[in-house]
């Protein structure tokens, strides 16, 4: 990204949190609010006739490797405000890389409550809940309902994964 080549690296998740930040995160710029979370500055007063929309979660949230106007939270304000709507719509990215569901809302009751949000999204990638012992007992060949088609394959991976819910692996952090 030409526009960070020249600041300075930021290396680590805690880094990306402080309040006005103007760095290179993954080799893209980052940069960060008052509040110290990424977006554009936002008033903990929600103004009148605002419908005000909280993101938590994991990296994909927070838009790590892509510049914040590729993130979804500035894809989502900027698709909800072009509505013609007579709200305004302020969306808020609180995600942080790596974060699970007891981090974010951690974050959520220490930064994020005090904006008064109308809806909170908790966004999260699978990725999040594995490590060593996830699925170390399931046979990681091919699995039987592998097709061409992608949405069946999507479909069945998320198959494996809700009955991993009900029926767990040894060793699944399910």
């Amino acid at each position: 990204d030409e526009d960070a080549r020249d600041l300075p690296v930021l290396k680590d998740l805690w880094d990306i949190t402080k309040p006005n930040l103007r760095g290179q995160f993954k080799g893209r710029l980052y940069t960060s609010n008052s509040a110290g979370f990424r977006g554009p500055e936002i008033a903990i007063a929600k103004p009148p006739a605002t419908f005000r929309i909280l993101l938590l979660g994991d990296s994909f949230t927070n838009g790590q490797g892509v510049r914040y106007e590729e993130s979804y939270s500035a894809l989502l304000s900027a698709a909800l405000n072009s509505a013609g709507d007579s709200r305004s719509y302020e969306v808020l990215n609180l995600g942080i890389g790596g974060f699970n569901l007891w981090s974010s809302v951690h974050r959520l009751k220490l930064d994020g409550l005090k904006f008064n949000p109308d809806l909170v999204i908790y966004g999260y990638t699978a990725n999040d809940i594995e490590g060593r012992a996830y699925r170390n007992s399931r046979n990681l060949g091919r699995p039987d309902w592998m097709t061409p088609s992608r949405l069946l394959n999507l479909l069945g991976s998320q198959w494996d994964y809700l009955r991993d819910i009900f029926r767990p692996a040894k060793g699944s952090y399910t």
